[in-house]
């Protein structure tokens, strides 16, 4: 957000575009990836996921329980 600010309409253009490239290319490294794991590599593959997940959502549930 502070590159966005500090160059105006064409930085955050152009930042944008990195991110969407850099995001493209992890799918498709993840996609090539999980294609040559086995079941179990997969099973361990989405639990590390779903934690990083349930990790990064903590500081947005721990606030809406402080709202109640």
């Amino acid at each position: 957000m502070a590159v966005i600010g500090e160059e105006g309409i064409s930085g955050a253009r152009r930042t944008y575009g990195k991110a969407e490239i850099a995001s493209k290319k992890a799918v498709a490294r993840i996609t090539r990836e999980w294609k040559g794991m086995d079941n179990r590599r997969r099973a361990q593959f989405v639990a590390a996921l779903l934690a990083a997940l349930a990790a990064a959502s903590a500081p947005i549930v721990r606030s809406q329980l402080k709202k109640r």
